[in-house]
């Protein structure tokens, strides 16, 4: 689905952008505990930064920061039913303190960590 939402004129184009941008979810996959920047992932990806997160939202519907928040809260729900502390998570998830970790998780999920309840 998100292959055909990429606008460009030639079949080979669409396929590069692709797999340009499918490197790019995967190195932000792969950072959810770690510091990265979108221009470094831009740039590991061949593609300037406008254009980069121009792609990633037309492909995926949410850009790529929105992505890696959402996948460093996912993150955080799996380490907490391996009974993590909230601050233990925040820290080794490297948000800048408990607060920013509460707030992303609150706009992500539209609950506070110490109120999710997972759906069973």
């Amino acid at each position: 689905g998100c292959y055909y939402r990429l606008k460009a004129s030639r079949l080979t184009t669409r396929k590069e952008l692709y797999r340009r941008i499918l490197t790019g979810r995967e190195i932000l996959d792969s950072s959810t505990d770690q510091m990265i920047d979108m221009p470094t992932v831009a740039q590991q990806c061949c593609l300037s930064e406008f254009r980069f997160y121009r792609l990633f939202k037309q492909c995926f519907g949410i850009s790529p920061g929105q992505y890696l928040q959402q996948k460093r809260i996912e993150q955080s729900i799996l380490l907490k039913q391996q009974n993590h502390s909230w601050s233990e998570i925040a820290l080794q998830l490297n948000f800048t303190d408990l607060a920013a970790f509460s707030n992303t998780f609150k706009k992500v999920k539209g609950v506070s960590p110490t109120r999710y309840q997972p759906a069973r």
